[in-house]
């Protein structure tokens, strides 16, 4: 076992069902601030201190550390609650105008229950979904409302499955989406679907909708494994697939696998499926919801995964996982040519340095 996956299998451990106590190996070096960037960099770290307390270790660990897994605990938890009030405050001004946002992601986590506390999961932004036809009017309403837009270009403003980052002072960055991502996405889960199919709840005198449980589970996936930066394929970080495992312990039976596995077949992405389903099996040591159909061409990509993971340095000579991650434009081209200057956008983007940045900044 590496360096690392040492401190990766306590993680998993103090997420897990199981509750062993299993206090690190003190025979052999370790190093808590080396756990401590690794449970950050996973995007676990504010989960540590109930696991602990769970699994009664926080008695075994040093006082300094124990002390910073709570800050982080308390901290985060009051960042949620300041997050959840914008978000009721969001709700007040599109409730006025007829408007029920679906909350995405995180918050929908959070509301639907699957973590234990309001302090487990991190919140980088508020991602919520609109039907078409409110789309227009909720950007207005939020602009009108003091919440100002990053958008460096007219044409970000029409492309691509959201709306650029709306924020005002102090508060965190709202996305507004027009689908659940790019590429196949919509046609994956189409937003439409997700509307018509969302769980309305009343949040502290507020109406706000969530996803079914199976397309909180679809959109998990997809996010991860079609959306999301190519590395994320290679490595999902524990709490994209903690979050999996949490959805599959909360709903059980209300989640219809062989449905999703219909739906990913149907669209040419099963294997993504498979793979990231095997991924979380083997991490977390649960059993897969589904059986799965590894074989051929999917074996092949499993085990390149595999060697990515151990050899991290691989991705640096390995061709496809440069073009994946650092050529391959996220938003498809002929999406943005489509709009009225889409081309004079691309012309300039390929004068940016700024722009080669971020592609450089995919491939690590």
């Amino acid at each position: 076992m590496t360096k690392e996956n040492r401190y990766l299998d306590f993680l998993v451990t103090c997420l897990g069902e199981r509750e062993t106590r299993s206090p690190p190996d003190r025979s052999r070096p370790w190093s808590w601030d080396r756990l401590i960037q690794i449970a950050a960099d996973e995007k676990v770290l504010s989960t540590l201190h109930d696991a602990l307390t769970r699994l009664a270790l926080a008695q075994e660990i040093p006082a300094d550390v124990a002390n910073l897994f709570l800050t982080v605990k308390e901290a985060n938890c009051e960042r949620n609650r300041r997050i959840l009030s914008e978000l009721k405050w969001i709700c007040v001004l599109f409730n006025r105008n007829g408007i029920e946002p679906i909350v995405l992601k995180g918050a929908a986590h959070l509301l639907s229950g699957i973590y234990p506390s309001l302090s487990a999961r991190f919140l980088a932004d508020l991602d919520l979904l609109l039907p078409e036809s409110a789309f227009p009017a909720a950007v207005e309403i939020l602009k009108s409302n003091g919440y100002r837009c990053n958008c460096a270009h007219p044409v970000e403003a029409t492309v691509g499955h959201a709306y650029p980052a709306l924020w005002r002072p102090h508060c965190v960055e709202i996305d507004l989406h027009r689908s659940l991502g790019l590429r196949s996405c919509p046609r994956l889960l189409p937003s439409s679907e997700v509307v018509s199919h969302s769980v309305m709840q009343d949040f502290e005198g507020v109406r706000l909708r969530v996803p079914s449980p199976e397309h909180l589970v679809v959109h998990q996936i997809m996010h991860s494994q079609i959306h999301d930066f190519y590395r994320e394929r290679i490595r999902p970080s524990l709490r994209t697939m903690y979050d999996v495992v949490l959805l599959q312990r909360r709903f059980g039976c209300d989640i219809d696998w062989p449905a999703i596995e219909a739906r990913f077949r149907r669209n040419g992405h099963y294997a993504a499926l498979a793979l990231y389903l095997r991924q979380v099996e083997r991490t977390f040591r649960v059993a897969s919801p589904l059986p799965l159909r590894i074989q051929g061409v999917s074996r092949l990509r499993w085990w390149r995964r595999v060697l990515l993971r151990r050899l991290p340095f691989l991705k640096y000579v390995d061709p496809r996982y440069l073009f994946m991650a650092g050529l391959k434009p996220r938003t498809p081209l002929d999406e943005v040519l489509r709009v009225p200057g889409g081309w004079k956008y691309l012309l300039a983007k390929a004068f940016m340095k700024s722009s080669y940045a971020r592609r450089l900044a995919r491939v690590r």
